[in-house]
């Protein structure tokens, strides 16, 4: 049914691949020597970079527990200060009141 249409070329002796490509051991043993390299590098890279996001992470952790503990602190400060200013103001502001309610009854 099928035939190949290729014919071998009688000229060219006997396929001696071992000695026609004497150096492809040597290519791939440095192929594989220069991957191995650049993944080592690669993965000290790596290692590099979730040391540093590690350590990011835990700074602004830090960060956001102090600007939590400050705006904690200035809540209760505003609100101490707010509670104390009412209860100082509450006379005088009856007093006033009065004054200026006797002062509108004066005038009619």
């Amino acid at each position: 049914m099928f035939h190949c249409i290729v014919q071998p070329r009688h000229d060219w002796g006997p396929p001696d691949l071992y000695n026609a490509f004497p150096d492809i051991r040597m290519q791939l043993s440095e192929q594989t020597r220069v991957l191995e390299a650049r993944a080592e590098a690669t993965a000290g890279v790596a290692g590099e970079l979730h040391d540093y996001c590690r350590r990011r992470a835990d700074l602004e952790h830090d960060y956001a527990r102090a600007l939590d503990k400050l705006a904690r602190a200035a809540a209760q400060r505003h609100k101490d200060q707010k509670h104390k200013y009412a209860l100082t103001l509450l006379p005088l502001r009856t007093t006033a009141l009065v004054y200026i309610l006797s002062q509108t009854a004066k005038f009619d």
